[in-house]
């Protein structure tokens, strides 16, 4: 294709277009190696059999390569600049290559929802952050209002958004009957060509794990910033290592952000603690099968984290799982199924370091033959069948032609001026009801 808009570029990926088979777009915030870009580029790999995969990617980063080799045409860098280019670009799909629906991987590419509903597209939004972490929330809630359907990784996820509209007295009862809990499953292992691959050898050197040592290794993962806890993570291995005495090292995998200071505010931490020689920091590692092959406990201090992936790798690895409560959907999920685990109220570091030597005291090498998380992975976080009700969801607003919502569902949100529920009592919703049909796939109740 090789067409440039400004400094827009549409060209071709890697895969062929079959004109048997009907088009998708997927819509990417950011074509790094992060949770959602990560869960979207798995989602284009499941769905290449099926059909024709197209790519629009908003801002590039480190895998881009990866986008273009999972899609057979690709619009790249339009940050800036995303309804009009998404516009000229649905309409070049719509006419030339019978696009069918399309896929926006996060809220963050909020702006994408609108030319699609303008073009009278299906649309699905993935909801992979906490409504405390969309700016600016009022037009990512008129989104989710546009959007054919969207889809939350958990339900403490979709209540956020829920209640943050209810403090600022915006609708959001359309919300509860148009979206889904669809918690994602395990993501397959696959080479995106970014980050290290250290074998187990090479990471046992860089902890100096010995067979002789009994060392207990802790590890958190994420990209190093505010929001993933860094800072929390030293506090709890501060506890855990001078005020418990637990020979241990902890490790945190990721690369750093962009926000230098931060990185820096840790660094200093690290010495204040007088953690030097039990802290490492490993840069991203294209898998975190090896370094948890040789780990105790996951340690998720994010201060907000909606159904990491990396926890999820965590159980599969059978590892002994600790977070806070209100600080992602896995608690509840976690207590659920019983799963091997332990939650600390939010942010208290001292209680995750109780915890985590609480699981120490116990005898730890049973718990390492123990299979409950592993069984818990195959059971209810299944890949193939998450993807098969996303492909399920896709079909059904294709097939039913819901697009959005009508005039009247404009009215009713009403999102300059806000609403009350005294409004809201004498709204006849009687007209759109029949756009807004709750589809009962795969919840997280009957996960």
């Amino acid at each position: 294709v090789g067409i440039r808009n400004n400094r827009t570029i549409i060209s071709n990926g890697t895969q062929n277009y079959d004109p048997n088979k009907p088009t998708i777009l997927f819509i990417i915030h950011e074509s790094s190696a992060t949770g959602a870009p990560i869960l979207a580029l798995s989602l284009m790999r499941s769905f290449q059999p099926k059909y024709n995969v197209a790519c629009a990617i908003i801002k590039p980063k480190n895998i881009t390569t990866s986008f273009y080799e999972s899609s057979f045409i690709v619009q790249n860098d339009i940050q800036g600049n995303e309804t009009r280019s998404l516009i000229s670009f649905l309409k070049l799909l719509k006419e030339k290559y019978h696009l069918k629906g399309i896929i926006v991987n996060s809220a963050v590419a909020y702006k994408a929802i609108s030319p699609s509903a303008d073009l009278n597209i299906p649309s699905l939004l993935m909801v992979n952050e906490y409504a405390h972490n969309v700016y600016p929330f009022g037009l990512v809630l008129k989104a989710l209002s546009k959007t054919s359907r969207a889809i939350f990784p958990a339900t403490e996820v979709r209540v956020s958004y829920q209640s943050k509209a209810k403090e600022q007295n915006l609708a959001v009862g359309f919300l509860e009957n148009k979206s889904l809990i669809i918690p994602q499953g395990k993501i397959p292992t696959f080479s995106t060509g970014f980050g290290d691959n250290l074998s187990v050898e090479e990471l046992k050197r860089k902890l100096k794990l010995t067979s002789e040592d009994d060392k207990i290794v802790i590890v958190g993962a994420g990209t190093i910033d505010q929001r993933k806890g860094v800072d929390l993570f030293l506090d709890v291995a501060h506890l855990v290592v001078s005020t418990f005495g637990i020979n241990s090292v902890f490790v945190w995998v990721g690369s750093s952000s962009q926000v230098r200071g931060y990185f820096k505010k840790i660094q200093k931490q690290i010495i204040r603690y007088g953690l030097q020689e039990n802290f490492i920091f490993l840069d991203h590692q294209s898998s975190l099968e090896n370094i948890f092959s040789i780990s105790d406990v996951f340690c998720l201090t994010s201060r907000r984290d909606p159904f990491p992936n990396v926890v999820i790798d965590a159980l599969a690895s059978n590892l002994h799982i600790t977070c806070f409560e209100e600080a992602s959907g896995f608690p509840s999920f976690l207590k659920k199924y019983e799963a091997n685990y332990s939650q600390a109220p939010y942010l208290n570091v001292k209680e995750m370091a109780k915890n985590i030597k609480f699981y120490l005291s116990k005898d730890i090498y049973e718990h390492r033959k123990s299979t409950k998380n592993i069984n818990l992975v195959k059971q209810h976080l299944c890949f193939d069948t998450y993807a098969d009700s996303v492909d399920a969801c896709l079909v059904d607003i294709i097939s039913n032609d819901i697009r959005g919502y009508s005039p009247e569902m404009e009215a009713y949100l009403n999102f300059e001026n806000g609403v009350d529920d005294e409004n809201l009592s004498k709204i006849d919703v009687s007209s759109f009801t029949s756009e807004f049909r709750f589809l009962n796939l795969f919840t997280l109740e009957d996960a």
